[in-house]
């Protein structure tokens, strides 16, 4: 009986040992495979039998498959890959942004409004002069296309975020189909007693690239019952999904005039409250109008105010003065360098006024009356655009705009490099953890082999002293 229940041990041994091998050589075919983590088995020594005074052991019992995971750098990761992301999505918008204001170049605005005063400083030394005057209307031209292209290229921009909010929400809905599916197959097989730890891992993996785009929160249950909570709302609960989708709200967009796309929750009036990810970044840069969340809004806003300060500044002037009488028009005053309609007191529709684009005689650069050669050369209301550039706070507010759009997307890139090296630890840490090591395989896996021939060399051991002790006479 001794020396069956040796062969026992040592045939639990063998067949551990060639487990081991298999699991080993399903860990290193896997080393590249993204979002797998490393198994090992489960082994625990069988309780012994007594034989009189004596307990003697009963060979090793394989337990199970288990994953070689850290949940609680899961979790952190997550969490930090949010952060990453929403902060990653509003740097990248912001240096859009920055390449749309293009500052400092010849064809930003600073440069075509310094452009239209020194035209003006030059035709102070010989304001009768056609060609000064037009070069003045022409260079007015360009800052009005300039204010124009900018604020287009904004609202370009805007609805283009708003459509890359649209694809991540659908993004985020495809991936919560795909956990409720896995969650139902890993459900049905380990209920069998089976371990799914590559469906496991799949499912993990699926998380990870969610918590990329929004914030998550999982669970599981003593069951095995699954779910993924965004700010304490079921995603996905086991294998039921509860849908995002993107619908008009009740804000309006003051530059459209549309109703603006909220995400909620499908077939709800609950909206998704989202705290990071890269859906949350998105929506501040679509929608941020103060200057604490300084979005496509806020900058709008600002070259608004901006274009109205040059119309309402820039026609005060003009109005004072009086114009050049030509091709039988009179010398008159309360021409508009601008166009005074209210409709076109914004950067996306300011104009030069159809009387200075009909003729350069009408900036008003005289302060009198001009009739036959009397004042004609007058410049005296010249000096006035002199006086409102230097007493105004025009450039100064554009400079404003042009420093904080600079200020907040090297704030956010700053932000999000230093996030990215946080982000980045922690999955260095989770990997040492869950990722194969083919170093360590290669270990283990001499280790098992020796193992396996211990165990083997045991049974022929054993199959030796057998035939002896059938062979005693």
């Amino acid at each position: 009986m001794g020396s069956f229940y040796s062969l026992h041990i040592a045939r639990s041994g063998l067949f551990a040992s060639q487990r081991n091998i298999d699991i080993t050589g399903h860990n290193i075919a896997n080393a590249d495979t993204e979002g797998f983590s490393r198994q090992r088995l489960q082994q625990s020594s069988v309780p012994g039998i007594n034989f009189g005074k004596f307990s003697v052991g009963a060979g090793v019992s394989m337990d199970g498959l288990t994953q070689i995971r850290d949940k609680y750098l899961d979790a952190q990761y997550r969490n930090e890959n949010s952060a990453s992301n929403e902060l990653d999505a509003k740097f990248l918008a912001l240096e859009y942004i920055e390449g749309v204001f293009a500052e400092p170049t010849d064809f930003g605005l600073n440069n075509a409004l310094s452009k239209v005063f020194n035209a003006l400083d030059n035709l102070g030394s010989n304001a009768h002069e056609l060609s000064l005057r037009e070069i003045v209307v022409q260079n007015a031209v360009t800052l009005c296309d300039t204010f124009r292209t900018i604020s287009r290229n904004m609202l370009d921009y805007q609805t283009e975020v708003d459509n890359n909010i649209t694809l991540y929400v659908d993004e985020v809905n495809m991936y919560a189909e795909q956990i409720a599916q896995l969650n139902e197959t890993i459900f049905a097989y380990e209920s069998k007693g089976n371990q799914a730890n590559d469906l496991r891992d799949q499912r993990n993996l699926l998380i990870d690239k969610l918590s990329a785009i929004i914030p998550v929160q999982t669970h599981e249950s003593e069951q095995g019952k699954f779910s993924v909570k965004v700010n304490g709302i079921f995603l996905v609960d086991d294998v039921t999904v509860n849908k995002m989708e993107v619908r008009p709200g009740a804000n309006i967009n003051p530059f459209t005039g549309n109703n603006v796309r909220e995400i909620f929750w499908e077939g709800s009036t609950t909206n998704v409250n989202l705290t990071s990810g890269k859906i949350k970044g998105l929506l501040d840069i679509r929608d941020g109008a103060t200057k604490e969340n300084q979005g496509i809004p806020y900058y709008m806003t600002e070259l608004d105010s901006l274009a109205q300060e040059i119309i309402t500044g820039f026609n005060t002037v003009n109005n004072a003065g009086f114009t050049i009488p030509y091709d039988g028009n009179p010398s008159v005053n309360g021409v508009d360098f601008f166009d005074s309609d209210p409709a076109n007191f914004s950067a996306l529709n300011i104009r030069v006024s159809d009387e200075l684009l009909e003729s350069g005689y009408n900036i008003a650069a005289s302060s009198e009356l001009i009739t036959g050669q009397i004042n004609w050369g007058n410049k005296d209301n010249i000096v006035e655009f002199s006086n409102m550039r230097n007493s105004s706070n025009i450039e100064e507010h554009l400079q404003s705009i042009i420093s904080d759009v600079a200020i907040n997307t090297n704030y956010y890139g700053n932000r999000s490099k230093s996030q990215r090296v946080l982000t980045s630890h922690i999955e260095t840490q989770k990997l040492s953890v869950s990722e194969v090591s083919l170093d360590e395989e290669m270990t283990n896996l001499i280790q098992f082999r020796h193992s396996y021939d211990a165990a083997a060399k045991l049974i022929t051991v054993i199959d030796e002293m057998l035939v002896t002790l059938i062979n005693i006479k």
